[in-house]
């Protein structure tokens, strides 16, 4: 997703395909602002909209201490 990995976000793929356009990400589902880890499922599912306006729940990134 280039518009996304400049402001450091970035979908997490999985090379097991040979779908480039929609290959499998790791996707979240879920309130992320919910502390309990049950209720946060990430699963594995194809990157829609893939690369201008990927899903926010696809996008990931690095929190920096």
């Amino acid at each position: 997703s280039p518009k996304t990995a400049a402001k450091g976000h970035f979908p997490i793929v999985n090379g097991s395909t040979t779908d480039f356009a929609h290959p499998y990400a790791m996707t979240y589902y879920g309130d992320p602002c919910h502390k309990h880890a049950a209720d946060k499922p990430i699963r594995i599912a194809h990157l829609l909209n893939n690369p201008a306006h990927v899903h926010d729940n696809q996008l990931w990134g690095v929190l920096k201490k």
